[in-house]
């Protein structure tokens, strides 16, 4: 066998820098030579040992900031449902909601925003609102009027002297939009 050949069935693990076998390399079709970059050892080792994996990601990030973004800016370009989903899990761990617990919230609500009634949360995905003082979840509303009521305190009586102050100016126009 010549060199050339050999070193066609060689590959250097992005992680252990050994050179090995492709063969101690698990397949990956997205990459050109179609083997994933830590060889099969390495990426066992990390599977097991998730929190020091977590570790050298962080570090990783640390050093490398222009990359990390780059690369998170992607994933959430190509990955929009899966990102939408880890935003609800997130938020409802926050709250102390199961998944399940949301969903049943939101079909009580309608599908809707309990204050403005969109059937859609924009962008981002409902938010879960709650009172400050109690800490009690009220409902799900969309960004817009969670930032709302936020900037009014949550005070209902503010409120409805901003409700007031609208109604002296707002007048419809023909086609029946506020102006």
């Amino acid at each position: 066998m010549s060199a050339n050949s050999d070193e066609l069935c060689v590959k250097k693990c992005g992680r252990c820098g050994i050179r090995k076998s492709k063969d101690e390399f698990y397949a990956d079709k997205s990459r050109p030579d179609g083997k994933q970059r830590q060889c099969k050892k390495c990426q066992n080792a990390r599977k097991q040992n998730t929190e020091a994996h977590r570790a050298l990601v962080r570090k990783w990030r640390v050093k490398n900031p222009n990359k990390a973004n780059e690369a998170n800016r992607k994933w959430r370009e190509n990955n929009p449902e899966k990102l939408k989903l880890y935003e609800k899990k997130r938020i409802c761990k926050r709250r102390g909601i199961t998944i399940e617990e949301f969903d049943s919230i939101l079909r009580s609500q309608g599908g809707k925003c309990a204050i403005c009634g969109k059937d859609s949360p924009g962008k981002k995905n409902w938010v879960i609102d709650h009172n400050h003082t109690t800490n009690e979840n009220r409902g799900l509303l969309c960004s817009q009027c969670n930032v709302g009521i936020g900037m009014f305190r949550e005070n209902a009586e503010v409120l409805e002297k901003a409700k007031s102050y609208l109604g002296k100016w707002n007048v419809r126009s023909e086609s029946g939009q506020y102006h």
